[in-house]
Parts: structure tokens; sequence; C-alpha cells
């Protein structure tokens, strides 16, 4: 019995690092291209693999990011980055969670309130060099790691109190607020469809929210 436990908390660890690598590759994605950083990284391979254990319908639909990191120039893929996420003239679509949840082109609306207290809750702060604000897709992902990498540490030490507070915490801050927004925004980047890059990247990450957090954290 003991070890049919082991490697039940072994088998849920490495899905849970798995989902967290996940999110902060899929983080990356969404700040300004660094082709050098996404080469030296491996983005396109690491995140397909994860993708695979975490969500295997989100890996079906990731592109070939790797391909386009090697052979795009970079400035080809800033110029649809600043597109979809920056503009001028129109912002094709905006990566703040407040734009979606508090209507439309309403940044810093009272989501953003709301989401900084998630941080809060688990004893984040904003790092003082993050420029965006608290609702930006990547601050979201990169929060959704530090849940699932607390929850995997939590297991590795035997800690079922801080687990189920993680796994808690995880649950609201999902059906809140990414299940919420993420649909909406990653349509819009479809619909746009300024680089193969970014559209098969929202078609994965749609999948990922949608299915890779269903059903039961342990």
């Amino acid at each position: 019995m003991q070890t049919s436990t082991m490697t039940h908390d072994n088998t849920t660890r490495a899905l849970l690092m798995a989902r967290a690598d996940a999110c902060r590759l899929f983080a990356a994605c969404f700040y300004p291209p660094d082709n050098q950083l996404f080469s030296r990284e491996k983005l396109g391979d690491r995140l397909g693999a994860l993708l695979k254990t975490a969500c295997p319908r989100a890996a079906s639909l990731l592109p070939p990011l790797g391909r386009y990191i090697e052979t795009e120039n970079a400035e080809v893929l800033a110029v649809a980055y600043t597109r979809l996420f920056l503009g001028p003239p129109e912002v094709l679509a905006p990566p703040y969670a407040s734009c979606y949840l508090d209507g439309e082109r309403y940044v810093m609306g009272p989501s953003v309130v709301e989401i900084k207290k998630f941080y809060d809750s688990a004893g984040l702060g904003m790092d003082e060099d993050f420029t965006e604000t608290p609702d930006h897709v990547s601050a979201m992902l990169e929060f959704l790691y530090y849940l699932n990498f607390r929850m995997a540490v939590a297991i590795a030490a035997g800690n079922p109190d801080e687990y189920e507070a993680m796994a808690h915490l995880q649950n609201r801050f999902l059906e809140k607020y990414m299940k919420s927004w993420i649909p909406d925004f990653s349509g819009k980047i479809i619909e746009a469809d300024q680089h193969p890059f970014y559209t098969g990247l929202a078609q994965s990450l749609k999948a990922f929210i949608g299915e890779g957090f269903s059903g039961k954290n342990h």
C-alpha cells in the first residue's frame, strides 16, 4: 500500500511540474519576442514535451514554434506582437484580463484589484522590474506556475495542508478569472491571424486552460 501511495504521489508531482513549467513557458511567449532567448531555452521543443504530459490536446494544437523561431526574422515576430498586443492604431487582442472582465478597453478595472488579492493571499508581490499590470496574461500564467510548483513541493514534503490550500486557490483563480477571459483573448488572436506563431499559440493556450486543469489535482 505504501508503494502504491508513493507511485501515486510521484505521478501527481510529475504532472504538476509539467503543468507549472508549461505555464511559465506560455507566459514567456506573451512577452515581446526574443528569438535568441527562445532558441536558447528551446522553447518550442520544451513546451510541446511538457504539454504532452499536462494536456495532450494543447500539445496537438501547438504550432512548430521552434521552426518559426529559427527561420523567421526577429522583426517579423515583433511586428505581429505589436499589432496584436500593443498597437497603435488598434490593439487587436488586449493581453489584460480587465479588458474582458470589466468591459472593452477597460484597462486597470476593478478585477485588477481582485486579481492582486489572489497574489497577496499566496504570499506574492509584484516584482519591481515587472512593468505590466497584475492582470497581464503573463503575470497570471506565472501565478499558475507558482501555485503548481508549490503543490508539487508540498507533495514532496508530505504537507497535505499546504497542497490543499494551493489547490483550492488555483481552482478559484481558474474558475473566476482564467476560464472567464482566456477563450475570448485567444479568439481575438486567432481571428486577427497576424502570424502562425501566435495563432497556433492561442489555440494551444485555450485548450490548456480549458482542459489542462480539469478534474482533481490529486
